[in-house]
């Protein structure tokens, strides 16, 4: 008696073949009969993983300088000295006497009104480049958290974007709306296309949404938080995410209705 494991296995196999031996194709395909096949159907699956891998591996060689840029820890020599002659210039310079009690408190008046602001950015009464240094190196620190962190979300994306591909996932949720659309609503695809499309795109916002939650939250509340930038509470991230898909359903879905419209009547 056969193994039903190894027939699985064998089955898989036999699968994986077929999917690397062009012309590729997806685990899900809708169903379209029986066609000759053409250049463009041999190629496309192929090309476009190839192109999606071309450019990721572009955009990452141009990570990869900036990752650079941003592990320098020198100051730059130029601006230092630069710097240090601004330094030295008010540090000679004599402070200006004031002649009346008018005076004094006009003084008095602006320097408190410009400490707020001059607290946001460099202490005009402190030399300037220890300043400098220590804004730099936070901002390499930054940049760093920043660039790494980015470099392993367009990994994911690269093999998420890649698997989707393979798996046939836009038509398979595309048969799901289907599904939706007749279960829920009694749609037709061919009488009610732009509804099914509406449902289609609802659906893989969703997911998505809930794909990219997971960095999101820790750009939001590790790396940004990390370094100073995050004001956002986790009700308030959510809550602005919640508005974001009510948005982009409430204007985005009369849009592509309007604009499918358009198209079908062009069509015709």
């Amino acid at each position: 008696m056969p193994c039903p494991i190894d027939s699985e296995i064998m089955f898989s196999m036999e699968k994986i073949n077929r999917m690397t031996s062009l012309p590729w194709t997806p685990f899900y395909a809708q169903s379209q009969g029986e066609q000759e096949p053409s250049i463009m159907s041999t190629y496309a699956m192929a090309l476009t993983v190839l192109f999606t891998v071309f450019v990721f591996a572009f955009e990452h060689m141009l990570d990869e300088r900036q990752a650079a840029a941003y592990k320098i820890t020198k100051f730059p020599e130029q601006l230092e000295q630069t710097v240090r002659l601004i330094d030295a210039e008010k540090k000679n310079k004599k402070p200006e006497s004031t002649t009346g009690d008018g005076d004094r408190k006009d003084s008095t008046a602006t320097a408190t009104a410009t400490a707020a602001d001059e607290k946001k950015d460099l202490d005009k009464d402190k030399p300037i480049l220890p300043q400098l240094k220590d804004k730099f190196a936070k901002a390499q620190t930054y940049g760093t958290d920043k660039i790494s962190f980015g470099m392993l979300c367009s990994l994911y994306n690269l093999l998420e974007s890649v698997l989707f591909l393979m798996c046939g996932f836009l038509p398979y949720v595309w048969d799901y709306s289907v599904k939706l659309g007749d279960q829920y609503g009694g749609y037709n695809e061919n009488d009610n296309e732009i509804k099914i499309t509406l449902i289609f795109m609802l659906v893989t916002t969703v997911i998505g949404t809930i794909t990219s939650l997971p960095f999101e939250l820790y750009s939001t509340f590790r790396i940004e938080k990390k370094h100073g930038f995050n004001k956002q509470t986790p009700a308030l991230f959510f809550t602005d995410k919640i508005k974001s898909l009510l948005l982009t359903c409430v204007i985005g879905g009369p849009f592509v209705s309007i604009l499918l419209k358009i198209i079908k009547w062009g069509g015709e």
